[in-house]
């Protein structure tokens, strides 16, 4: 599963809720300063990423928390990793 793709998928699916015609993202945006995501749209994205990766990726770190998108990729990866190493 390529988690950059995903959480790339899952930011811009969010963002064009309010700018329809945004056509991409990249690692270094900020959710909330580059892209002016809120804090409803955080959890919102949280949720999607959570949900598409069945993993409970934002019990340790806030996804009001992460900074860009790079951060939000790091995270998820890091997340699914310790959980892979638990099982």
């Amino acid at each position: 599963m390529n988690i950059e793709k995903l959480v790339h998928e899952k930011v811009l699916a969010v963002v064009r809720l309010r700018r329809p015609h945004a056509r991409a993202v990249t690692a270094d945006q900020e959710l909330r300063g580059d892209l002016g995501l809120d804090s409803l749209d955080l959890a919102q994205l949280g949720a999607e990423i959570e949900t598409a990766l069945d993993a409970p990726i934002f019990e340790e770190v806030a996804v009001g928390a992460v900074l860009t998108i790079g951060d939000l990729t790091a995270i998820c990866e890091e997340t699914l990793a310790k959980l892979k190493r638990a099982s």
